[in-house]
């Protein structure tokens, strides 16, 4: 049985690595999907301006999603990890289908003007 300490450290890496995983994996799709296709991905350094956001983005959750996991102290680190890991990936992916689902609903609000203002330019 890990201690304490060991266990909190085990569940923050876990979180943190989960949560970066999940942000790199549309670079990841990006040079897969070219590489496929036969074309050479070409390097954008908009990529590590999101990385280096991305790698805040990770702290800001692992700190918010820590404070709320559950952490058993009386398990293999190995599963410890796995557990956080996954823990960490999932809270990445919920952030970001909201942000998308808020991404497309602003630009739908802005391209299809509402019913009123429409009547009232007529």
């Amino acid at each position: 049985m890990p201690g304490q300490s060991l266990s909190l450290y085990v569940a923050f890496f876990g979180i943190l690595l989960g949560t970066l995983l999940r942000t790199s994996l549309p670079r990841l799709a990006a040079q897969a999907k070219a590489q496929a296709m036969g074309e050479k991905f070409h390097w954008d350094w908009r990529y590590v301006f999101s990385a280096v956001g991305s790698t805040g983005f990770a702290l800001l959750v692992v700190s918010l999603s820590l404070a709320s996991y559950q952490i058993n102290y009386g398990v293999d680190p190995l599963f410890l990890f796995l557990g956080s890991f996954s823990y960490g990936f999932v809270q990445n992916q919920v952030f970001n289908q909201v942000l998308e689902w808020w991404r497309e609903a602003s630009k739908g609000e802005a391209s299809h003007p509402t019913a009123s203002s429409s009547e009232a330019s007529k």
